[in-house]
């Protein structure tokens, strides 16, 4: 039952990867009328000035956003899940981050992506965000490193993790994620992050 729903579940992957390979096929002639290319080629090439693809182009921002947000998630967890299942010794290699490593990710990203991994497994708060594909490689990153900032100089049980956890989650960037521990004993409560998919609700973009 697991390998097949595995390999459902892979299978849906390489589809929308290779649906969206060939919405990048670039055109023959530079988005000429008629030239050949992928839907997305076409009108990247040669987007309109009127305003007639800013929809489509939001639309691609949102979308594509909280898909790389979710693939960053979803390698996260699954470098975690290789490490408990020892697949690095069996590859022979010292840890999980040097499978990305092999795979072509640059030494900093494959060892954020292993942090983060390591962080989601006991920060179920951060594990339900990633899930939405709202939050990013970096800013998972920030908020596990800033759990383990003040844990390191606060004894905190497990409920104060995760309120911690939830604070950190709603900055609306990385380093404002970074700001927070220094600031712990303000009395001023973070301001929830707009939803992404509000962009590309007005022609005029995010405000």
């Amino acid at each position: 039952m697991t390998m097949t729903m595995t390999r459902t579940v892979v299978d849906a992957v390489t589809d929308v990867a290779d649906q969206l390979s060939d919405a990048l096929d670039p055109p023959d002639s530079a988005g000429s009328p008629g030239a050949s290319g992928g839907e997305l080629a076409r009108v990247f090439a040669a987007p309109s000035p009127t305003g007639a693809d800013d929809r489509l182009i939001l639309a691609v921002l949102v979308e594509v956003t909280r898909l790389l947000n979710l693939c960053t998630t979803t390698l996260a967890d699954a470098t975690q899940a290789a490490e408990r299942a020892g697949i690095p010794a069996r590859k022979r290699v010292k840890r999980a981050s040097d499978l990305l490593r092999e795979l072509g990710h640059p030494p900093v990203v494959a060892y954020r992506l292993a942090r983060v991994g390591a962080a989601a497994a006991g920060l179920p708060d951060l594990s339900r965000q990633a899930r939405t594909g709202g939050v990013s490689l970096e800013h998972g990153d920030a908020v596990g490193r800033g759990v383990a900032f003040v844990s390191k100089r606060v004894p905190l049980d497990d409920q104060s993790r995760q309120d911690l956890a939830r604070r950190l989650i709603v900055q609306v960037t990385p380093a404002d994620v970074v700001l927070v521990p220094a600031n712990s004993r303000s009395n001023g409560r973070p301001q929830a992050r707009k939803p992404i998919r509000t962009w590309c609700r007005s022609p005029r973009g995010p405000t």
